[in-house]
Order: structure tokens, then C-alpha cells, then sequence
């Protein structure tokens, strides 16, 4: 298994910062969690 922290540290940034940052906290946008991962998922997969 990759250790992309190690490997591609500037690609986790962006990818973490999406997911942590801008979907989590987008004001009048919130989810439920399981919702939300979802949304992240097929928009890291698509």
C-alpha cells in the first residue's frame, strides 16, 4: 500500500483540504455524514 504523505505530500494537501475543508464546511451545504462521504467518494472517483 502507497503512503501518499510520503510519497506525493502536495497531492494529500489538496485532496484533504477538499474533503476536510471545502465540502465539509461549505456553508448551507451540509450533509448528513454518510451523505457526505459519499459525495466525496464519486468525486474522487469520477
Amino acid at each position: 500500500m502507497r503512503n501518499y504523505h510520503e510519497t506525493d505530500p502536495e497531492f494529500m494537501k489538496i485532496i484533504e483540504h477538499f474533503t476536510l475543508e471545502e465540502v465539509e464546511k461549505e456553508p448551507g451545504q451540509e450533509l448528513p455524514e454518510e451523505m457526505r462521504y459519499l459525495a466525496i467518494l464519486a468525486t474522487l472517483v469520477g
